[in-house]
């Protein structure tokens, strides 16, 4: 009952934000909104607070938020909304440049006379409302949205998302943002293959915490949950003849799980769709407390260190630190760095303390695409770093994923390597990695993988507990192995001594002999 009644007072003062408006503003809206098919405009009319749209790929889900973002910032002046998604990178590209849903595009058809802050990807209206867009791919990213205070809040390509991050992204961080303002939020997407998470929670058939949308019901649940796919889109009717064409060229049935995912908008598990076949139960640890190594890795073994980068600026710079052994089959890895905007500076930095905390590395190897950073590092700083090759990286990944599914890579729980692996998904022609999940974490772990030992370790020999028979055998075998070398050592110097007395005698210390065994 508290949440009816707090969603009809939102819904009455959005209807006198409205009325107050400039006319102006009001007529700009109208413009959008004549532009928006039916779907669309259910879901920027719903007086849910909270609300999910999962929609197939073309189907105007990326139009719908730029248009529900402008909506509210023309409707009341000082707005402050947040358009956000995995990683910045992607948020620009979904919502700043491309013609016909960026906000530049938009900006010059509707005549908006917004003002753009090319660096910070922010958008600032006349009335002083604005639109940010950030993502949230590393930890930092994330807690910058604590104690801020949101009119609207939109996160899309929720599949992305690590089910953890997701959840605390909506629980913990966005909710509390939205009292002060009374403001929404949206989740949005194409459904995934990962049946988890809270955005696959509250638009799944059956959902406890969703209720479908219809006209002239109220919503008695958390969320209104919204669906449409690309035939709904009347606005681009060619769209739907051009997917049925996609389907028959690549011989999908109706049941096909890429056909309904990525143009139904239906939930299809799929474990052949992820990228990495990491299992937890198989390829995650933590450091033992007990070992007497400095990074909790098994004692028995000789440890050595490598390091892998991929190279962003507005994307993240991401360092990947592992550990192999002559004597191990496991690759192990032990640590990682993410985060954007960094200088060669601060990466010759950052790559100085991992240096320093590791005792140096084997190898460092890098994104070879970031041939001035790598020429950059190795001039300025005299870090040595080697390209990676990048040339058939399909290959690559599953010849890891063999080394995943035999238990031969160990990946540090709680990770941001842990984190992207989990979700990374291959995209619609099964080639590359999905450009909307991150995985620059990913992509350097590949690099340093490649020159890792493991494959060729040879395990060393077990040796038995003291006191035990086993022991004892052993103890006795290398007794006997000793006392044959040196019975070896007299023999050679007795036959020395004796050649020597013929030639007329001899000192041994003018010889050299080295009576403990050795040359001579």
């Amino acid at each position: 009952m508290i949440g009816l009644v707090a969603d009809q007072v939102f819904a009455e003062a959005q209807d006198e934000l409205r009325r107050r408006s400039p006319a102006s503003d009001r007529a700009k809206v109208a413009a959008i909104r004549h532009d928006l098919f039916r779907q669309q405009l259910e879901f920027l009319d719903d007086p849910a607070r909270r609300k999910a749209a999962l929609c197939g790929r073309r189907a105007g889900k990326t139009f719908s938020a730029a248009a529900y973002l402008i909506q509210t910032c023309l409707l009341k002046p000082g707005s402050n909304c947040l358009f956000l998604t995995l990683t910045k990178g992607s948020a620009r590209g979904l919502l700043w440049r491309p013609p016909g849903t960026g906000l530049k595009h938009l900006n010059k058809v509707y005549d908006l006379g917004i003002q753009f802050h090319n660096t910070e990807l922010i958008a600032y209206f006349p009335n002083g409302s604005l639109i940010a867009l950030m993502g949230a791919e590393s930890r930092d990213e994330i807690e910058k949205q604590r104690g801020q205070a949101y009119d609207l809040v939109v996160i899309d390509e929720c599949k992305s998302f690590p089910s953890a991050v997701i959840t605390e992204l909506v629980r913990e961080v966005i909710a509390p943002a939205l009292h002060d303002r009374l403001g929404s939020l949206v989740l949005m997407g194409t459904p995934g293959s990962i049946l988890a998470g809270v955005f696959y929670e509250v638009t799944r058939d059956g959902s406890r915490h969703s209720q479908r949308f219809a006209k002239k019901r109220r919503c008695k649940r958390e969320w209104s949950f919204h669906r449409w796919n690309v035939r709904d889109n009347v606005a681009m009717p060619h769209i739907w003849a051009s997917a049925l064409k996609d389907k028959r060229a690549a011989g999908w049935a109706d049941d096909h799980p890429i056909w309904r995912r990525e143009y139904l908008g239906e939930w299809v598990g799929d474990f052949d769709s992820r990228v990495s076949k990491y299992d937890p139960d198989k390829n995650s640890w933590t450091p033992d407390p007990r070992s007497t190594n400095a990074h909790g890795l098994p004692d028995e073994h000789e440890w050595r260190y490598m390091c892998g980068l991929d190279f962003g600026f507005e994307d993240d710079f991401a360092l990947v630190v592992a550990a192999h052994s002559d004597t191990c089959e496991t690759l192990y890895h032990v640590t990682d760095f993410k985060s954007p905007h960094l200088t060669v500076a601060d990466i010759a930095r950052k790559i100085r303390e991992f240096e320093t905390q590791f005792g140096g590395f084997d190898v460092i190897v890098g994104d070879s695409a970031g041939k001035a950073m790598i020429d950059a590092l190795g001039e300025e700083y005299g870090i040595d770093v080697l390209p990676a090759e990048k040339k058939e990286k399909r290959n690559y990944i599953e010849l890891q994923n063999s080394d995943l599914v035999g238990g031969r890579i160990r990946i540090r729980a709680g990770s941001n390597l842990e984190t992207e692996i989990e979700v990374l998904q291959w995209n619609e022609k099964m080639t590359l990695p999905d450009r909307s999940c991150a995985d620059h974490a990913y992509d350097a772990f590949l690099y340093l993988w490649r020159w890792a030992v493991h494959r060729f370790a040879a395990p060393a020999p077990v040796r038995p507990r003291p006191g035990t028979p086993q022991y004892d055998d052993m103890a006795a075998d290398e007794e006997l192995v000793r006392a044959r070398a040196a019975a070896e050592r007299r023999e050679k110097l007795d036959w020395w001594e004796a050649d020597a007395e013929q030639l007329g005698g001899f000192d041994r210390d003018d010889y050299g002999v080295e009576l403990d065994g050795g040359s001579w």
